[in-house]
């Protein structure tokens, strides 16, 4: 087996164990899930009336800063994740084993796309509701800059 499908396959391997932890946590689903919803709702509705912005609507100003947000917060989890994992020792027994180091990083990350993926969707689907819409764009360029851009 070559380098790189040993580093794939490793990789596989622990997204798939960082996912598994899941139903386990469900704090994680609900921070992805229930926060970008409160924040969009708090910041449409309650301070949407204080903050003038001739030109455009409120909610079309303030949704990037919310997706910025949202997936920085994910990042965050990531690194959360790795660090918590350091403080256990489960860093150190994988170093035992002959495995890729770079899959830990790797598997971290790849395991938190969907979350993030999760996250977005959620988050794009409250500020629809709350009437945000992309000005002058195409499809193409929603989905490039969101999710190939933020996401990866």
């Amino acid at each position: 087996m070559s380098a790189l499908a040993s580093t794939w396959s490793d990789t596989r391997v622990l997204a798939r164990r960082n996912l598994m932890r899941i139903p386990r946590q469900p704090d994680l689903l609900v921070a992805y899930t229930v926060q970008p919803v409160m924040f969009v709702l708090l910041f449409v509705y309650v301070f949407g009336g204080a903050i003038s912005t001739p030109g455009f609507d409120y909610v079309d100003f303030l949704m990037p800063g919310i997706i910025v947000q949202s997936i920085a917060f994910g990042g965050f989890v990531t690194a959360l994740g790795l660090s918590e994992d350091v403080q256990k020792g489960l860093i150190d027994r994988f170093r035992s084993l002959p495995m890729s180091r770079a899959a830990v990083l790797l598997g971290r990350t790849t395991s938190d796309i969907p979350l993030n993926v999760l996250s977005l969707v959620v988050l794009l689907a409250v500020g629809f509701l709350a009437g945000f819409n992309f000005q002058d764009t195409t499809a193409g360029q929603v989905v490039l800059g969101i999710f190939l851009l933020l996401v990866l």
